[in-house]
């Protein structure tokens, strides 16, 4: 993985400028492609994003479009996300800890704070949402990422991407559940291990309290869990 841009939790660091040139960008997908490997890259400004486009980055994480100017809020460009659908480039648009944000707030709990780059002016959620709609709209095809490890962005907590995807991109609870494990697997290379029930893959296994069809929200409630065949939580009591 790259930082194409400054990131939300690096003050040092500028989410809305780029972090590489597209020649560096480029060679890094030179190399990883000539071992096999695919190039996934964070990227929170509309130069990130056109310079990892043009690079042929395989998977870019955010893909915020925040605007240089940081007068301005968001740069979003409908040809580039375009660009993205025909190239066949993943999204990983990471939505869940916005949810996971917005329903500890609902709780009670303070507000993230926010970077310098962008208090001057703030992007309501909203603006992110419309821009995500309108690329799923022009069939950019979206893996779902948490951000784990940040702020309302707990490491039990993923179950909030498929419910951010049902709540906000309009998906139904099966195509929310594919993106969270066929379409995943595949943006990262391995859908021919993992991600899906079928002879020969991995059996990693999840059964929760509930049918996510109806509520997709009952995913975090695993009951069981098989990891690589290995029962690892039964009953709700982790084995391990």
């Amino acid at each position: 993985k790259l930082m194409a841009t400054g990131g939300m939790f690096t003050p040092t660091a500028n989410p809305r400028t780029v972090q590489y040139p597209v020649e560096t960008l480029t060679a890094a997908v030179r190399e990883a492609e000539r071992l096999g490997l695919p190039v996934a890259a964070h990227t929170l400004s509309a130069a990130g994003i056109r310079d990892c486009v043009e690079a042929g980055i395989h998977h870019l994480i955010h893909a915020r479009w925040y605007s240089a100017d940081p007068a301005k809020g968001l740069e979003y460009d409908p040809a580039l996300a375009d660009r993205i659908t025909r190239s066949g480039l993943w999204v990983d648009i990471t939505l869940g800890h916005m949810l996971l944000g917005r329903l500890a707030q609902e709780a009670g709990a303070p507000p993230p704070s926010t970077h310098w780059a962008v208090q001057a002016t703030p992007v309501p959620l909203e603006d992110h949402l419309e821009t995500a709609r309108d690329m799923r709209a022009r069939g950019i095809r979206f893996t779902t990422g948490l951000d784990m490890g940040m702020p309302h962005a707990r490491f039990d907590g993923s179950a909030a991407n498929a419910r951010a995807f049902g709540a906000w991109l309009q998906y139904s609870p099966w195509e929310a559940i594919r993106a969270s494990t066929a379409d995943s697997a595949e943006a990262l290379g391995l859908g021919d291990a993992v991600g899906a029930l079928r002879p020969g893959l991995i059996a990693d296994l999840l059964a929760v309290a509930g049918d996510p069809a109806r509520d997709l929200a009952t995913l975090g409630t695993a009951v069981d869990v098989i990891r690589a065949g290995r029962p690892v939580k039964l009953g709700g009591r982790a084995l391990i």
